[in-house]
């Protein structure tokens, strides 16, 4: 409906706060401005790093253990697949058509250097 969130005189929400309200979803990731009411409703990360325009929302699960595996819960165990599958073929077409460099004569270099790019931290140390 191209809204953020309204609150309703019945105290239903429009938007992406209706559908954290709601619980048909579980994250939102868009340049949404906390309210008290909105806060009401689900729950605002704390920015590390001052953006324009990017900012996560979640609704905190009602259980109060802590849950190390987390990181892991946005996506579905498919997902997680696909990119080990991505990750492992990559490194393999690196290792075979690597062209010379350094970096990528064994498997193991150029799956790092893989998972290097696809966290974005880039190559720490250039082959000389």
């Amino acid at each position: 409906d191209g809204e953020w969130g309204v609150r309703h005189p019945n105290g239903s929400w429009s938007g992406l706060a209706g559908l954290m309200q709601r619980r048909e979803a579980d994250m939102v990731a868009t340049a949404f401005t906390e309210t008290f009411r909105r806060s009401q409703v689900m729950d605002f990360t704390s920015l590390c790093v001052f953006s324009d325009y990017k900012a996560f929302s979640y609704k905190k699960p009602s259980s109060r253990r802590a849950n190390l595996a987390a990181f892991i819960l946005p996506f579905d165990r498919i997902v997680w697949l696909c990119g080990v599958i991505v990750v492992c073929f990559v490194s393999c077409l690196f290792c075979w058509n690597g062209n010379g460099d350094p970096i990528f004569k064994s498997k193991l270099e150029s799956c790092w250097f893989t998972i290097g790019a696809a966290l974005q931290q880039g190559r720490s140390a250039w082959a000389i």
